[in-house]
């Protein structure tokens, strides 16, 4: 278990540099609910939004993913092991803050998260956002996903409460201030490779999630390279021993044939094909997928990522040398 937390730290420490930008946060939450749009359909998850309307503030969008992403797993697994579906309400509003109240601006933004699961038992809720501290079993928690978002909602000034009883599902509930400090933001942007002229390459796409597949899409094309996609793990095997690519973007979960599956079966035909493929996941904290990507070396988009982190790996490698 010492060994997963440690890798868990890792992960959350990853190549990720703190982004300061304004952002829309209901259009944050849409791109993190299109990241998990397959899984919570397939589970039968039915998802509410009554999104206000908001003013832009400043924040790092992929650290408020992380902690929407976390949240709405977390909801989704414990509706699933309750009765095998559930409802998940979000709602979003901009709501006054006491002027008397020298802590915060005198704007915040309320977002929560409602599930209709079991409930959590009131000698854990104290405990909730404690790191290490897990209702899963052995073997399936860290306890460090709520702590982790709880340390991340207090980074941006803001608050993360739970409120719950059992049998009567959890309400997570997030109150961050309004920032307009985009000059400061602009400038704590990481820099992006810059943009050279190069031969057009040729892209190929494998995700099962359209929205993924979309996204990814529209940046190797706004960077001027072609593209060919697929939702289809067995139709892009078939592709990929008929035609030659410059970059493939892989998800690694997917049906039939996974990614780590057809990463194996491409480097049996032609390995030099194999050292192209990028991975895509939003699982990089299961063992097995560490252990993929450290042996095979591959390089990998955690999910949720942003568009810039897309520009980053097309650039850096269809560089022309």
């Amino acid at each position: 278990r010492a060994g997963k937390i440690v890798q868990n730290l890792l992960t959350f420490a990853r190549q990720h540099q703190a982004t300061q930008v304004r952002a829309n946060i209901n259009e944050l939450l849409e791109r993190t609910l299109a990241l998990r749009a397959y899984e919570l359909n397939v589970s039968d998850i039915e998802v509410v939004k009554e999104l206000g309307e908001l003013p832009p503030t400043v924040v790092d969008p992929h650290q408020l993913q992380q902690v929407f992403l976390n949240l709405i797993m977390n909801a989704e697994q414990a509706m699933l092991e309750a009765h095998g579906q559930g409802r998940l309400l979000i709602r979003t509003r901009e709501k006054p803050v006491s002027r008397r109240d020298l802590r915060h601006p005198p704007r915040a933004i309320e977002i929560s998260f409602a599930d209709d699961g079991p409930g959590i038992a009131p000698a854990h809720l104290h405990r909730i956002f404690e790191p290490f501290f897990t209702t899963k079993p052995v073997g399936q928690g860290t306890g460090l996903g709520l702590s982790i978002s709880h340390g991340i909602i207090q980074s941006h000034g803001g608050r993360i409460d739970v409120h719950s009883e059992v049998g009567k599902g959890a309400t997570f509930i997030i109150d961050l201030p309004v920032v307009d400090e985009v000059a400061v933001a602009v400038s704590q942007q990481p820099e992006l490779p810059p943009r050279r002229p190069v031969r057009a390459k040729t892209v190929f796409i494998i995700d099962d999630e359209p929205g993924i597949v979309d996204l990814i899409s529209q940046v190797v094309v706004a960077e001027g390279h072609w593209v060919e996609t697929t939702t289809s793990s067995t139709e892009a095997l078939r592709r990929l021993q008929q035609k030659e690519y410059d970059l493939v973007f892989c998800d690694i979960k997917m049906p039939h044939l996974d990614g780590q599956e057809l990463y194996q079966e491409i480097k049996r035909r032609n390995g030099r094909l194999a050292q192209k493929m990028i991975f895509v996941t939003g699982d990089v904290i299961n063992p097995q997928t560490r252990d993929f990507l450290s042996h095979s070396g591959s390089r990998f988009l955690e999910k949720p990522f942003i568009t810039e982190e897309v520009v980053r790996v097309v650039r850096h490698v269809l560089a022309d040398n």
